[in-house]
């Protein structure tokens, strides 16, 4: 049976564990890894894919303004259009999606991504690190690149979707 649930306190940890393991080696270390995750994510709004009681997938998300993350997360950001208007829109950060490799390939991804528009958002919005450029084409059937980005967590690409 497929659930998507709340996530609780004891999920947070194999959350963690499994982000590491997919983002290794994307240059920056698994410790960032590990404590951008625990920093951008608002464990209350995220949802966890469940299939027959066990962890599927995960959407890691966190409410917040376009603007503001290319403002203050990252040292220089070129932004490729006016985000003026998001301004005064309702957004969410997609921090992390993830399914799980023996899960891939069921469309249980899409129905993930269909999360912030059940919640209300006006759009979302999410990096790409530059280290693995497939990522960004996969990202780009849904949202459109709206900025390039140096930062702490590394060089990335920014990717918002009108909902």
């Amino acid at each position: 049976m497929l659930s998507i649930e709340q996530i609780s306190d004891s999920d947070k940890d194999p959350i963690i564990r499994h982000t590491v393991i997919e983002f290794h080696g994307n240059g920056i270390s698994d410790a960032e890894i590990s404590d951008f995750t625990r920093l951008y994510t608002d464990w209350t709004l995220s949802r966890k894919l469940v299939i027959d009681d066990i962890l599927a997938g995960f959407y890691l998300l966190r409410e917040g303004s376009i603007t503001d993350l290319l403002l203050h997360r990252y040292y220089q950001c070129t932004p490729l259009e006016d985000l003026s208007v998001y301004a005064t829109r309702r957004g969410v950060e997609g921090v992390i999606l993830l399914v799980l490799p023996e899960h891939r390939g069921n469309g249980y991804g899409n129905l993930l991504k269909d999360l912030p528009r059940s919640l209300g958002y006006d759009y979302v919005y999410g990096e790409q690190f530059k280290a693995t450029p497939d990522v960004l084409q996969h990202w780009l059937k849904r949202r459109r690149l709206i900025a390039d980005c140096d930062g702490l967590y590394g060089d990335v690409w920014v990717t918002l979707e009108d909902l």
